[in-house]
């Protein structure tokens, strides 16, 4: 609920608190003793309170809205446990255990409560897309073919200033006839080629692959040449 991920010493050392919480009440000889062992079970089991006060304290300094909730739900039980502190010390009656377990219904009513809200909201939230899917396909379709047709566009125009720009002039060659075809693979070429001319003279051909492919590698062909 509050997102908060246990270590496995916490784990460990509050199921160590719950067996000996659980196990404390059967080690009394007699139902008296049983009894008086089962008030310090309670009284252990109230360490367990450590752990969510530190997780809450985390959430509110995160300013998690779940922390708030979590403190509102635990109201009752926390009401419940000033009962039996006022019963034991101002009245000087014994604690009544029977508002604790009160106070704990309370709180699991709240959650559930919680749990339900969560839902139906979930729910909604499923209907409105079913109901408003195909109209948000739509919208995303059209969205992505824009996107495509202009990232289409800009490719075709990268691809006529690269071909513009490895363009040869081969016709004053003497002594050699020279043509070559290219066409890149996707639009921009990651290879080059060169025909070195001094005057009218072939003095050689370059042909070489650029590492990568697109737009970075079209790129440095150009720097290159």
């Amino acid at each position: 609920f509050l997102k908060y991920k246990e270590t496995r010493a916490g784990k460990i050392f509050r199921f160590i608190i719950s067996i000996i919480a659980v196990c404390l009440p059967f080690l009394g000889s007699d139902l008296s003793t049983s009894r008086f062992l089962l008030r310090f079970a309670f009284y252990i089991m109230i360490l367990q309170f450590i752990f969510p006060t530190k997780i809450v304290i985390q959430g509110l300094r995160k300013k998690e809205s779940q922390a708030i909730t979590f403190i509102l739900c635990f109201v009752p039980i926390y009401v419940m446990m000033i009962v039996q502190v006022i019963y034991r010390l101002i009245l000087n009656k014994s604690p009544m255990m029977i508002f604790l377990s009160i106070g704990w219904l309370i709180v699991i009513f709240l959650f559930l409560g919680l749990l339900i809200i969560n839902f139906v909201n979930i729910s909604f939230k499923v209907e409105y897309m079913n109901k408003n899917l195909e109209h948000l396909v739509e919208e995303r379709t059209e969205a992505l073919e824009k996107e495509k047709e202009r990232a289409v566009k800009e490719i075709e125009l990268a691809s006529f200033v690269q071909q513009s720009f490895f363009k040869l002039d081969t016709s004053n060659i003497t002594n050699w006839d020279l043509s070559y075809y290219s066409k890149p693979m996707a639009g921009v070429s990651g290879d080059l080629y060169l025909a070195f001319k001094s005057n009218n003279t072939l003095e050689g051909l370059g042909i070489f692959d650029i590492s990568g492919h697109g737009m970075a590698a079209g790129l440095v062909g150009m720097l290159a040449k």
